[in-house]
């Protein structure tokens, strides 16, 4: 850990992750098997980068929230720390809830025409609030659209309560365990039981790769082990996450209690779990340092991440509507295009911020 207090493999990571996904969402507009805000062209590449990705960059978000929280309630306390929560995840979803999510969907029942939208902005945020459907956000009703991250991540802390309280006590038992590979194995067979319905973003899994960070935060058998073995992890993992990319679509397609989807699911189980930790390994192993560059993002990731989904949404919808070129050119204009938008706002709220911050410290009156 460093002197500011951050760890900067987990900030590098965090930072890796939110940024590629411009290119998640990029390739969720030409996915082959579900609908996105935006749908262009069905192609296989896109629908297989996608998969590759959501394999496992959500579970090590979810695995170093748990870390995280173990720092940040020494840090604050408790009671500060239920509060910082409502202020960084309730506050955030609510204030998107009525302004970014519902201006975005304009675009979205652009490309997806539903009866009762009448092709205004006006139009497409009251029909935001006055719809319920999936919750997925895709057909334009009312859902939390890509925060589903920050909902899931407030309703996990709630639920960790029980552990999070306890952790002081339960503090030396949990440094004194031995992480070895037959954890993984384990935790291979309970991601495998939690999540063995199709889809990579089912809450218990996310439940339990939280509590998972909790445990383990202060373990210093399983950094050994990770610096250990993290090669081989990440290794197997990708070797694995290439097989599950050519078998997405059977898992998502076949009937669940069958061998088939057995086998196929029991596959993307090991892969989600060694790819996971291999990640994680690696970033300790090669991306412990910060720059300038790296400290930028690492500030600015969580407003990147709530940012950036109305330019993707909108550009998305002018490329594949007006520009008949080929997809990949589609694929580059979007993802290009939407993460320099995305980037210059964010820097310009935080230049504003910081003149903000100037103005009231010069007019801050001397004590005498």
């Amino acid at each position: 850990m460093a002197n500011d207090g951050r760890i900067y493999y987990i900030d590098n990571l965090k930072t890796l992750i939110i940024l590629s996904l411009f290119l998640l969402h990029t390739c969720e507009v030409y996915h082959i098997d579900h609908t996105f805000w935006i749908d262009g062209e069905e192609h296989m590449l896109p629908t297989m980068i996608f998969s590759f990705l959501t394999t496992f960059v959500m579970g090590v978000l979810f695995f170093f929230a748990g870390m995280t929280t173990v720092y940040s309630v020494k840090r604050r306390g408790f009671k500060r720390f239920y509060l910082n929560r409502c202020k960084k995840l309730l506050l955030p979803l609510l204030l998107s809830l009525v302004t970014i999510l519902p201006l975005q969907n304009y675009f979205i029942l652009k490309n997806h025409p539903a009866e009762g939208f009448d092709g205004t902005f006006l139009g497409a945020y009251c029909y935001f609030f006055t719809h319920i459907t999936d919750m997925r956000g895709v057909d334009g009703a009312i859902s939390p659209a890509h925060l589903w991250f920050i909902l899931y991540l407030f309703l996990i802390t709630l639920l960790c309560f029980p552990l999070i309280a306890r952790y002081e006590k339960l503090r030396e038992r949990f440094q004194k365990l031995s992480f070895s590979t037959l954890w993984v194995c384990a935790l291979v067979v309970l991601i495998l039981i939690v999540n063995y319905e199709p889809g990579d973003e089912l809450f218990m899994r996310f439940l339990v790769y939280y509590a998972l960070g909790i445990v383990l935060s202060e373990n210093q058998s399983f950094n050994a082990y990770l610096e250990k073995r993290w090669k081989i992890l990440l290794t197997l993992g990708t070797a694995l996450n290439i097989v599950v990319c050519f078998l997405i679509l059977k898992i998502q397609q076949g009937e669940l209690f069958t061998f088939a989807y057995f086998w196929r699911r029991a596959v993307w189980a090991v892969e989600t779990v060694t790819m996971t930790f291999g990640y994680i390994g690696m970033g300790k192993a090669l991306l412990n340092s910060q720059n300038r560059l790296s400290k930028f993002f690492a500030e600015e990731s969580f407003m990147i991440y709530i940012l950036h989904p109305p330019f993707l949404i909108a550009i998305a919808y002018f490329t594949v509507t007006y520009l008949h070129i080929h997809y990949l050119l589609q694929m580059l204009l979007i993802l290009t295009a939407s993460a320099a938008c995305t980037v210059t706002l964010v820097t310009l709220i935080k230049i504003c911020q910081k003149a903000q911050a100037g103005v009231c410290g010069r007019e801050r009156p001397i004590a005498k």
